[in-house]
C-alpha cells in the first residue's frame, strides 16, 4: 500500500486523496472477498503490475 500511497502522491495528488484512494481500494477488496466468501490472499508480484496499470 505504501508504494501506491507514493505512486498517487507522484500522479499529483494530495495525501488526503491519497488516503482515500487507499481507503477505497482496501473497501474494493473487503467487498469482493465478502461477496465471493474467501479470505484475503497477498498479491503476487504479477498481480500488483496488472493493478497499478
Amino acid at each position: 500500500m505504501r508504494a501506491y500511497f507514493e505512486c498517487k502522491i507522484a500522479e499529483g495528488k494530495t495525501k488526503i486523496q491519497a488516503l482515500l484512494c487507499i481507503m477505497r481500494r482496501l473497501v474494493n477488496i473487503i467487498y469482493s472477498m465478502m461477496k465471493r466468501k474467501t479470505a484475503y490472499q497477498i498479491p503476487t508480484k504479477r498481480e500488483e503490475s496488472k493493478a497499478s496499470a
